[in-house]
């Protein structure tokens, strides 16, 4: 897998944008690892692929746009 959780962070406080998103930028690589996986079920998912696979589970805590500026 080739992808990485990460979250909004400052730029989300309230968790407005993640909500609306789906919470695809901290369930990111549960959508990678299956894409047939439903948006509601993303969070078990990542928890069972963090807890199962942890070789595979990535996780970057830099917070997303600021990772799009280094």
């Amino acid at each position: 897998l080739h992808t990485i959780d990460r979250p909004y962070d400052k730029l989300d406080p309230w968790g407005a944008i993640d909500f609306l998103h789906h919470k695809i930028g901290t369930t990111h690589v549960a959508h990678h690892f299956d894409s047939s996986i439903p948006h509601y079920k993303a969070q078990i998912a990542t928890d069972a692929i963090k807890e199962k696979f942890p070789q595979l589970y990535l996780y970057e805590p830099t917070p997303i746009f600021e990772a799009l500026w280094r």
